[in-house]
């Protein structure tokens, strides 16, 4: 068995690749996105992933989220020793 290993995490990558998101985000964190419900807020459609079925939602969620899993599927192995971290 392969040693488990802490990283951490310093820079948030995301932030480089996707600037709208993250103002966004900070928009959020800031109080100033509109509540709908209590804590509520309304995403904006760019960034849903719609429910047709179960199962083919969460296929295209994953299949947005981590377009080269497959790739690194073949390597099983590999991947069983590793995490996918997200919020």
């Amino acid at each position: 068995m392969i040693p488990a290993e802490k990283i951490k995490l310093t820079k948030n990558m995301r932030v480089l690749s996707d600037p709208i998101f993250s103002a966004f985000l900070l928009h959020i964190g800031d109080g100033m996105e509109n509540i709908i419900i209590e804590d509520t807020i309304e995403l904006p459609s760019q960034i849903v992933i719609l429910y047709i079925h179960e199962k083919i939602s969460l296929n295209l969620l994953i299949n947005h989220m981590f377009p080269i899993l497959q790739v690194c599927a073949s390597n099983m192995e590999k991947m069983t020793y590793c995490a996918i971290l997200t919020p």
